[in-house]
């Protein structure tokens, strides 16, 4: 997230694409190597006062994701799921598994998102993920003070949705969101991120 929960019900296949999450550029090296809790100082360094608001962002870990699914039709479900960060030298990779329990049916969904490092001293870069039901996700991060927001398209022009993100404290998210096809809204989300590692 970031946390892109997109969900497509009734009339559509089901599916969420979760986890679109960007983390700052850093050099390869057994010295910084982050974990959880950690915000190495060569990042600090590089993102300047970007990385120091963000955990979610910009450290290695597992966060579990827990909230409320509304479709088009304002039906209401439960969302529950984990997504596991990973930095790599050249992107950052953000795997994601969820659940949906909506009117007596569950649906499972995984996606993976790969997401551009920021370029230094930035405070915005980009992601993409290619989802079954709904193509290839292009969209873009930017970090304002505590809150995260995103924006994306799909490629075919089809869907555009939007996401934004809180931080309440150092091991908790607020995020909110919606996706919108061109017949208008297709799912709105509102959940809670807690950090598990």
């Amino acid at each position: 997230m970031l946390s892109c929960i997109y969900i497509i019900t009734p009339g559509h296949q089901a599916m969420i694409a979760f986890g679109c999450t960007l983390y700052p550029a850093r050099p390869h090296s057994a010295i910084d190597t982050p974990g959880p809790g950690l915000i190495t100082s060569i990042t600090k360094q590089r993102m300047a006062g970007v990385a120091r608001v963000h955990t979610f962002l910009f450290q290695e870990g597992i966060w579990v994701a827990k909230g409320e699914y509304i479709d088009e039709a304002m039906n209401r479900g439960s969302l529950e799921g984990e997504t596991r960060v990973t930095h790599r030298t050249d992107v950052w990779l953000n795997e994601g598994r969820m659940t949906l329990r909506m009117g007596g049916k569950t649906v499972e969904i995984e996606n993976l998102y790969r997401i551009v490092p920021f370029a230094e001293g930035s405070d915005f870069t980009s992601w993409e993920s290619v989802n079954p039901a709904l193509g290839t996700l292009r969209g873009h991060y930017i970090i304002i003070g505590e809150a995260i927001l995103s924006s994306c398209t799909s490629t075919d022009v089809r869907y555009t949705g939007t996401e934004f993100l809180l931080q309440e404290s150092a091991d908790r998210y607020s995020n909110r969101g919606t996706l919108f096809s061109s017949s208008g809204k297709i799912s709105s989300w509102s959940l809670i991120l807690s950090r598990k590692v």
